[in-house]
């Protein structure tokens, strides 16, 4: 991978050799190969790779970034890599399709500079791209998008209830509330949608979403998986 020392990502994949490790562990517990995976929010690329090492080429991994400068890495890194079962798309899943400005965190640097930047970028739903490409299966899906995440989901619920993906998504109670969103809210969408919130990692149930709530608010983020109920839980 290109890594940026001044990121606070690049700087962790570069003296550690990983990117949330839980979220590796969750990936090599329960994607196999010939899976579908979609990566939403691929950054520059770290976990999309991680994927398509465990899907193998008999499967396929869908990256979504829509910020240019992010994409442009995420293709670098894609191209170091003989890896033809992922697919890179500059676009942003949300509850709408069309276009959008939208001021997006382009760096989380080490020393808290941060940049900013307004840029206009492309949104799709999960649903209408699954339609669109006529995807008849989709194993895991990943969703990382600042406090985007409910939206995410309210354009994925049909795919949802028909594909029945392990998902695992970011969950920041406070970036979720900066968007116009809830913690509460998000959960109800995975609920009504037939699914079971796990602790990342060791992929047990959270007893009440109450508890998830509390554990995400007391720490800067952390991640959960949804769990289809209908679906044994991993041993």
């Amino acid at each position: 991978m290109e890594l940026d020392l001044a990121q606070v990502v690049d700087t962790q994949i570069y003296y550690t050799g990983v990117f949330e490790p839980m979220t590796v562990d969750t990936i090599s517990r329960t994607v196999r190969p010939g899976d579908v995976a979609v990566d939403v929010g691929a950054n520059v690329g770290f976990i999309t790779l991680t994927l398509a090492r465990h899907t193998g080429v008999s499967g396929s991994v869908f990256a979504f970034e829509p910020t240019a400068a992010a994409f442009a890495r995420l293709e670098r890194n894609l191209a170091m890599n003989e890896f033809p079962q992922v697919h890179a798309l500059k676009l942003g899943l949300s509850d709408k399709v069309g276009t959008t400005r939208a001021r997006l965190q382009s760096s989380y640097r080490i020393d808290g500079k941060d940049e900013v930047l307004e840029e206009e970028i492309e949104l799709t739903t999960l649903d209408a791209w699954v339609g669109s490409e006529r995807l008849a299966r989709l194993d895991f899906l990943k969703i990382d998008t600042d406090g985007m995440e409910a939206q995410v989901l309210r354009g994925a619920q049909d795919s949802l209830r028909r594909l029945r993906p392990v998902v695992l998504f970011e969950f920041v109670p406070r970036s979720l509330r900066d968007a116009g969103e809830s913690a509460e809210g998000v959960l109800g969408l995975l609920a009504e949608a037939g699914y079971l919130i796990l602790r990342e990692g060791a992929l047990t149930p959270w007893e009440r979403a109450e508890d998830a709530i509390d554990s995400a608010s007391r720490g800067r983020f952390i991640n959960l998986v949804a769990w289809p109920r209908e679906r044994a839980l991993p041993s």
